[in-house]
């Protein structure tokens, strides 16, 4: 378990480092946008992939989570008091039990640990969060995947189509998206509806 919380943050070290020179956010980061952070803690590395996987720890094994993906790696701003480790993970705990969260994991003590817990998103799905804490609470990195499937922007060419039905009979449609429990289309649509109607009008 700390083997994989030290490799967890071990991308941010350099960065913080730095921080307690800096005194500032890391250029380009934010705060995720439904969790604040621990006071006096500067952000010292994030990532924000719009559709990415993460191996969230449970128990023994972990749980690789595909979605919307935000890292963010803190670090506490020089002379300011530190948080302990288990401080920081029930702040964020609490933040969610109140909103149907489920605790997956709490592993924390004096010297650092993890934290992993869903609880309902807003549009559906789950959000998992995992923050593991280091070196006593003077850092810790906190991940989050909000559950959704990956928006597919690569279609078939109307001609792709074509050779393809020529060839086998059938083609595989994709992003091809309607409202849950209607049959009205979306218009994240559009690209591929284009393709379709691209290959009917070639076939005349």
């Amino acid at each position: 378990m700390r083997a994989h919380i030290v490799t967890c943050i071990a991308s941010g070290l350099m960065a913080m480092a730095g921080l307690a020179f800096a005194q500032q956010d890391s250029a380009g980061c934010k705060d995720h946008p439904m969790f604040t952070r621990m006071p006096n803690y500067l952000i010292a590395n994030c990532e924000d992939q719009e559709f990415s996987t993460f191996d969230f720890t449970v128990g023994e094994t972990t749980r690789k989570i595909e979605g919307r993906l935000w890292r963010i790696d803190f670090a506490i701003k020089e002379g300011a008091k530190v948080a302990g480790p288990l401080q920081i993970g029930r702040n964020y705990w609490n933040a969610m039990a109140g909103k149907g969260g489920k605790r997956i994991l709490e592993q924390l003590d004096t010297g650092g640990g993890v934290l992993v817990a869903t609880m309902p998103g807003q549009k559906g799905g789950l959000v998992w969060l995992q923050v593991d804490v280091a070196n006593s609470g003077e850092m810790y990195t906190l991940v989050a995947v909000r559950e959704e499937a990956m928006r597919q922007d690569v279609e078939l060419t109307s001609k792709d189509m074509a050779d393809a039905l020529a060839k086998s009979g059938t083609v595989t449609l994709n992003n091809i998206l309607f409202d849950t429990g209607k049959a009205t289309i979306k218009p994240e649509s559009e690209a591929a509806l284009k393709t379709v109607i691209e290959l009917l009008k070639g076939d005349r």
